[in-house]
């Protein structure tokens, strides 16, 4: 094909909904991969000149994990990305299922924070050219390399498999087209990262599980996915999905955008969190990758794609892998979650509410101007509200205790008057002082 200029293709390609991917190879002998649009679909609208700035962009995206447009056509709707060495995550489930095994709860976490850090980083750029979102993630476009680095395709590019059918209902596309597709796909609202945090979740879920989250007939998934039915799926898979997985990954799939998580890095570190808390014997996405290496190599494919054998050389490489592959730890997020803004501290409850008045307007702050009578009359209301050393306005003159005691005394004497005769009593003995009777014609020392 023409459109593949000087690379050759590899013989390894992967059908996508409406697209192919065509693995190829240049002079040097560097892999690249192309997102080959079928005839049907080339020449639809959505893959005009809109496109234009946001494929400048990916000509130098500077964003680790996105792959570099290499060359795009779209006479014949081809668009090259240099990725090296990967397989797609479409191929890896494939192969996985077909020799009756399956992903790991670990390994689709890792998948979705390595994901989720790449397509945060990638949305920052893609902004600046008024691209909110990748726009048609799914299992071929997220490639992963032998170390369980990802490798993103297609940023921007319009699923117009999808926007066909919505124009015209008689033009059906494949299933794969709505199994990934966000809710908001189906309506006006326009997608945005929260829509391809949703597409890579149910894409995480299928390597979890080893089977997509809708699944059916063609009427059955379209409507599971318009209605965004996914969060009931994960309830009916919580005997083999942990509660705390659940819990974090039905929040990316709320049907209403506003409803999942604020912001990518949200997202990062909920995931984050999980990772440091699922069982480290689960198999990492590295060694989820090597498994695949080995049953491809061996020429157990699933019906998802067709990869070649392996040289000698490869084999070996492959084999050192298999015996070194250690699940490791991934580095936490490098953007911190935003900041809640603190709500102001309240005066604390025993506090007499002038001391907090006094506290809240000291005297230093109120303006000093002559002119200004309103500060003078604030300044002689803050003196005379704080008394005599900080006490409170119209506070009780301290007694002291001589005074204290000659008055309890006196009352005592007014009502043994005005009561009737009685026995005599024994006057009361003050604690620690001489033993005699109290002389009520003198003060009593205290």
């Amino acid at each position: 094909m023409s459109a593949f200029g000087d690379l050759a293709p590899t013989g390894r390609t992967v059908a996508a909904s409406c697209t192919d991917l065509v693995e190829l190879k240049n002079v040097d002998g560097l892999l690249h991969n192309a997102v080959v649009y079928r005839p049907e679909y080339r020449s639809y609208t959505a893959l005009g000149g809109n496109l234009d700035p946001v494929l400048g962009v990916m000509e130098k995206p500077g964003v680790v994990g996105v792959a570099r447009l290499v060359r795009a056509d779209r006479g014949e709707g081809t668009y090259i990305y240099a990725s090296g060495t990967s397989w797609t995550v479409q191929e890896i489930i494939g192969t996985l299922v077909g020799a009756g095994k399956m992903g790991s709860v670990r390994a689709g976490l890792e998948l979705c924070y390595l994901g989720a850090e790449v397509l945060l980083d990638a949305a920052d750029i893609a902004n600046a050219v008024g691209v909110q979102a990748h726009g048609s993630l799914d299992p071929s476009r997220i490639l992963v390399k032998p170390d369980g680095q990802l490798v993103i395709i297609g940023y921007g590019l319009p699923p117009v498999d999808v926007l066909a059918w919505l124009d015209d209902r008689k033009r059906k596309p494949s299933v794969d087209a709505l199994r990934y597709a966000p809710p908001e796909r189906f309506s006006d609202a326009n997608e945005n990262l929260s829509s391809d945090l949703f597409s890579l979740t149910l894409v995480a879920l299928e390597l979890m599980m080893g089977r997509p989250v809708y699944d059916g007939l063609f009427e059955d998934i379209s409507e599971l996915a318009r209605r965004g039915e996914a969060v009931r799926k994960i309830y009916h898979w919580r005997e083999k999905i942990p509660s705390a997985v659940s819990e974090v990954l039905v929040r990316g799939l709320k049907p209403d955008l506003d409803s999942r998580y604020r912001d990518g890095v949200e997202y990062l570190h909920a995931v984050h969190a999980l990772l440091s808390s699922v069982d480290a014997e689960r198999a990492s996405l590295v060694v989820i990758v090597s498994e695949f290496r080995g049953l491809s190599s061996r020429g157990k494919l699933g019906a998802s794609g067709e990869t070649g054998q392996y040289s000698v050389e490869q084999l070996a490489d492959l084999t050192a892998d298999l015996q070194e592959s250690e699940p490791g730890g991934l580095a936490p997020p490098s953007r911190g979650l935003a900041a809640e803004e603190e709500p102001e501290p309240e005066p604390e409850a025993d506090a007499p509410r002038w001391a907090s008045r006094a506290q809240a307007t000291p005297e230093s702050e109120v303006p000093d101007s002559k002119d200004d009578e309103r500060a003078s009359a604030l300044r002689h209301r803050l003196r005379t509200s704080r008394g005599t050393r900080g006490e409170a306005p119209g506070a009780p003159e301290k007694a002291n205790p001589r005074d204290r005691l000659r008055r309890r005394l006196r009352g005592r004497k007014e009502e043994e008057d005005e009561a009737p005769a009685a026995a005599p009593r024994r006057p009361r003995r003050l604690r620690g002082r001489a033993k005699h009777e109290p002389d009520d014609d003198k003060p009593v020392d205290e």
